[in-house]
């Protein structure tokens, strides 16, 4: 039977960098990885609209921080900061030897949460892609066309 699970996510550059709040998402224990990716792309709307959410690496926290607990924004970005991502597709980063595990796509959050995770605490980061601007004029184009010398 399906557990419903709150999961509190943050979203993060490839710099660790927050993006936004930490924000909940209800999911349900037999849903897929996949279904939380939608969900969060949904959640970080507009911010997210232009990013697939197949691109979004989720991390689970192994030892959640309390999110009362952290005094200050210098505090709370110091504790995102000492987090310590392996490579998103890496074994090591699937295997979850240090802070963070990697989810899979095509397992279930059950395979992760077998209880509900504790209330309160940071149980997601949420890391977005490095992207490389390819096309720069066909972007500005898109947002400026005003502004183009041709």
């Amino acid at each position: 039977m399906a557990t419903a699970l709150t999961l509190f996510c943050l979203v993060i550059d490839n710099r660790k960098v927050p993006i936004g709040d930490i924000f909940d998402v209800e999911v349900q224990s037999n849903d897929l990885v996949t279904k939380l990716r939608k969900v969060i792309k949904t959640e970080m709307a507009p911010r997210l609209d232009n990013l697939a959410a197949d691109r979004l690496t989720v991390w689970k926290l192994l030892t959640p921080p309390d999110i009362e607990s952290i005094e200050d924004e210098d505090s709370f970005d110091k504790t995102i900061q000492d987090f310590v991502l392996p490579r998103p597709k890496s074994k090591e980063a699937f295997q979850g030897n240090s802070d963070v595990q990697a989810l899979r796509t095509a397992k279930e959050l059950s395979a992760y949460w077998e209880n509900s995770p504790e209330k309160g605490h940071l149980h997601i980061l949420v890391q977005v892609p490095f992207v490389v601007l390819s096309n720069l004029p066909a972007l500005l184009l898109a947002f400026h066309p005003q502004k183009m010398p041709f």
